[in-house]
């Protein structure tokens, strides 16, 4: 939104003309700098370019350069910090608001359909129509979710601050190495967020539309085919996950294998 109230005329065409052309820009810069690496030094070449050079100073300073780089390195990820965790923490608190204000639309509906149900008791099919209309699964609101109670409490606010980086400081300290960590999350978090997710919300978005009969947009076959591409994405999910989990498996065995006999030798010598 920032960027397209900065631009001249904020049209579909500008807008889209923008995505295009700083998404193409990234892609070609990134693509160029990760083919270049692997040309140059092929498969030694590592997941994370500042453990490509010695971590100590070298005879002559031929890599004392790449301390600048490291220590940039450091403070980028120290200021980007609150601009990753800020919309983090909007999300999860969204998510929970969004939970518990359907959880009491959803009860009120039924309460609301029940005492009608009451009233009108001496005719079944008026009773069947009413206990029928449980209500709409998309939540109206006539005001900023960010003005809910749950945004405003300021323990909620600090406390979710503080898991996320808790959460991602032991994540990063727990890791191996960032090859490692984009395997995984390219296995699991991928699907979710790039197939799971979005069909699960056509899908309750959809139901609730009103047919093409009816005059309105739904259409069945869509929605079977988001059923199909959402069992397909969750089945790809645990198969890859699974994969992946085992294979982090197999190297803990590894690992523990070879302290064990390293301990076995430091004790029979």
């Amino acid at each position: 939104v920032a960027v397209q109230n900065a631009l001249v005329r904020p049209t579909r065409a500008r807008m889209q003309q923008l995505l295009r052309n700083s998404i193409g820009a990234s892609f070609l810069l990134m693509h160029a700098f990760g083919l270049g690496g692997y040309w140059y030094a092929g498969s030694s070449t590592e997941g994370n370019i500042l453990l490509n050079v010695p971590l100590v100073a070298t005879q002559g300073g031929k890599w004392d350069l790449f301390l600048l780089g490291r220590f940039g390195c450091g403070v980028t990820m120290m200021l980007a910090m609150p601009m990753i965790a800020l919309p983090c923490r909007e999300a999860l608190l969204e998510i929970a608001s969004v939970f518990l204000a359907h959880r009491r639309n959803h009860r009120a509906t039924e309460e609301f359909a029940e005492t009608l149900a009451s009233v009108v008791r001496s005719s079944s099919s008026r009773r069947s129509s009413i206990l029928n209309r449980r209500g709409s699964t998309i939540l109206i609101r006539n005001n900023p979710i960010q003005k809910d109670s749950l945004f405003q409490n300021a323990i909620v606010h600090y406390g979710s601050t503080l898991l996320i980086i808790a959460v991602c400081y032991l994540g990063a300290v727990a890791v191996t190495g960032v090859a490692a960590l984009w395997s995984f999350i390219g296995s699991s978090m991928a699907f979710l967020i790039g197939f799971v997710l979005p069909c699960g919300c056509f899908i309750v978005i959809e139901t609730d539309a009103m047919p093409v009969e009816e005059g309105g947009d739904r259409k069945d076959s869509w929605i079977r085919v988001a059923w199909g591409l959402l069992a397909f994405s969750i089945l790809s999910a645990v198969v890859c996950t699974l994969n992946k989990i085992m294979v982090a498996l197999e190297l803990m065995v590894v690992c523990l294998a070879l302290l064990y006999m390293f301990l076995r030798k430091r004790s029979e010598g």
